[in-house]
């Protein structure tokens, strides 16, 4: 990152030409079938809604501040588990019709610049430039921004996190939640402290608590002051009392007060009675129930879907979703704060489980079934669509969690799994991921096992051959190639001669690239590989045009994308016609480049691709 600090107000920055020098989109990706919608009652139970419980005057603050036209940084800061977040929320929900670009809510939590700037970017429908620093990211971020008038929450940034360079430029506003007192870049800030006691009983109330609280109106706010009126503290309590039924609230403060004085060594009553807390909430569980809660600390703070968990607990779809409901009515999990869907626990329980898993010994192996899940999910959804890309985004910080234990547990053939079935998303989702990825496949070269290692090399290949690299390139397809061929994998073998194809027409070596592919073809027809078959012949294509044979070029074209029409891959279809512009273009064929170019921007338009659009309209620009 650049020493210099970013200037926040009306940024310009002035825009380059497309780039018409090489290949449009996507043509390295192999291609599968469509893959199934996820199965019906994959989502998490219907969950109970807790009541929000009004904060005071620093709500009014933080209204006033955030006000239409300030274009404010508002920072509001606490210890973890106030509730911060809850607030963000619902003063978003308020605020969010007086901002004609709508609220984003960005989690920054433990991510890395590069995630979240790249978060930021799929939220506003943008690419990226490859290869940029965080300078260059935010220039980008800033420059689509112009003239929007959005709130932005970044919720729970942690300390060293660069916020910086995330801040949206004036007339936007932000924001931004964490326990840090000083934030670079916030204009004003509010501590949001404990509850007061008339807040605390308005909690417990929503909690299902109001008889309780009427008939021992005195034993409840002793439990309040036993929870030092700490939301997440009396969340806890809370459900643990529900779950007992007809327990004195005298009884139940006894119990708490002790353990709390167990505790009360070098601590502050706050954090004195939230361990208190987490300990009681925790004892209550059963043998198996503590088992299953400890293991999900290896979920990402962003949370997990319902499928994560039953790979994770190895139970059926009822019984995953009965023990989760079991654990939420006791307020050890939540729902995430954007995605119905999926869940996540409080940052504070997270790290709380994380240290009994490691007591009980289960962390490797908890680890491994994350891993195994993730590879599984990707293997599947190894091609990108639209009904997908929903289920797969959510995952990209459970991918990083579970990699940095790979990393630090030398676990090669996790790690080259993971790295190698998530290549496409690498290229055209998770970009903002590259330099991670990148490690992941280097270590991941380390291995003994052939098979992997060829997969590795591919990719390795690949993102030299994306990066115009074409000398490493072709020494990493080739070394992949020998691999293939020794183990016998004649699709790999299929799939890197292609590759090699790509690069000896990218370096005018038309003879050996038609070798090359005629020889993959070969592969692609023997082992029955329809999309495979289909992306040689989109090659030859453009290879038959800059031979000079337009007739066939058109011809081979026509009969691709009746290929792609037959398995309704629209988003190849569109690749298709825009890189066969892109050939045209390069070679001084302005009108029909045009031609295919607007068939192009169709086809994109069809399926909402507004990046790809902009570049289409670059290259039809270009054409005239």
């Amino acid at each position: 990152m650049s020493d210099s600090q970013p200037q926040r107000g009306n940024v310009n920055i002035s825009g380059g030409e497309t780039n018409i020098s090489g290949d449009l989109v996507g043509t390295k990706i192999v291609n599968l079938p469509p893959q199934p919608q996820p199965p019906s009652g994959s989502a998490l139970p219907r969950r109970r809604q807790r009541k929000f419980v009004p904060r005071g005057k620093i709500m009014g603050d933080v209204r006033e501040a955030l006000k239409v036209g300030s274009a404010a940084i508002v920072g509001m800061h606490g210890m973890g588990g106030v509730g911060k977040t809850e607030l963000a929320k619902f003063l978003a929900g308020e605020l969010e019709n007086e901002f004609k670009d709508g609220v984003l809510w960005i989690e920054v939590s433990n991510r890395p610049i590069e995630i979240v700037q790249g978060e930021m970017a799929r939220t506003l429908g943008i690419k990226l430039p490859d290869g940029s620093d965080d300078r260059g990211r935010y220039a980008t971020l800033c420059a689509a921004l112009s003239g929007a008038r959005a709130l932005f929450v970044f919720d729970d940034v942690r300390k060293n996190f660069p916020l910086e360079w995330c801040l949206p430029p004036a007339p936007c506003s932000a924001l931004v939640t964490s326990r840090l007192h000083e934030l670079l870049g916030v204009d004003k800030k509010f501590v949001l402290d404990v509850m007061t006691p008339e807040q605390a009983l308005e909690l417990l109330r929503g909690e299902g608590l109001t008889e309780v609280i009427a008939k021992e109106a005195e034993a409840a706010a002793t439990l309040c002051k036993s929870c030092a009126y700490h939301p997440l503290a009396l969340v806890l309590a809370a459900s643990r009392l529900r779950l007992r039924g007809a327990t004195p609230l005298a009884t139940f403060n006894n119990q708490l007060q002790d353990r709390i004085k167990q505790l009360r060594v070098d601590r502050d009553d706050k954090d004195a009675s939230l361990e208190a807390n987490f300990d009681l909430s925790y004892d209550e569980l059963s043998a198996e129930s503590k088992g299953r809660w400890r293991k999900l600390a290896v979920f990402a703070p962003s949370g997990f879907a319902l499928p994560a968990v039953r790979h994770l607990w190895s139970e059926s779809e009822v019984d995953a979703n009965e023990h989760l409901y079991e654990l939420e009515n006791a307020s050890l999990v939540s729902p995430s704060p954007l995605r119905e869907e999926r869940m996540s626990l409080h940052d504070l329980l997270r790290d709380y489980a994380f240290k009994k898993l490691h007591e009980a010994n289960e962390g490797d192996a908890a680890n491994r079934a994350h891993a195994d899940y993730l590879i599984q999910l990707f293997s599947a959804n190894y091609n990108i669509y639209d009904h997908n890309i929903p289920l797969i985004t959510p995952e990209i910080d459970n991918l990083i969690e579970v990699t940095h234990w790979a990393v630090k547990r030398n676990e090669l053939r996790l790690l080259g799994a993971l790295a190698t079935q998530t290549r496409n998303w690498m290229y055209v989702v998770f970009d903002s991921a590259w330099d991670k990825w990148w490690q992941w496949l280097h270590l991941s070269l380390q291995t003994e096992d052939k098979q992997l290692k060829a997969n590795v090399l591919q990719a390795i290949g690949d993102v030299q051959q994306f990066r115009k690299d074409m000398d490493a390139a072709l020494k990493s397809y080739e070394q992949a190639l020998n691999l293939f061929r020794a183990v016998g994998d004649k699709l790999g073998e299929a799939n890197v001669l292609k590759a090699i194809g790509d690069v000896q027409q990218f370096r005018k070596d038309m003879d050996a690239a038609l070798k090359s592919y005629e020889q993959a073809l070969n592969l692609f027809r023997a082992v029955g590989d329809k999309l495979g078959e289909a992306n040689v012949l989109a090659a030859m294509s453009r290879l038959a045009l800059r031979k000079g044979d337009m007739a066939l070029a058109e011809k081979n074209l026509e009969g691709v994308i009746a290929m792609r029409r037959a398995i309704g891959s629209l988003y190849d279809e569109g690749a298709d016609y825009g890189n066969f512009s892109v050939a045209l273009l390069n070679m001084g064929k302005k009108a029909e480049a045009k031609k295919y170019a607007l068939k192009a921007k169709s086809v994109f338009e069809k399926i909402g691709k507004p990046s790809l659009i902009k570049q289409i309209d670059g290259l039809i620009a270009a054409c005239d």
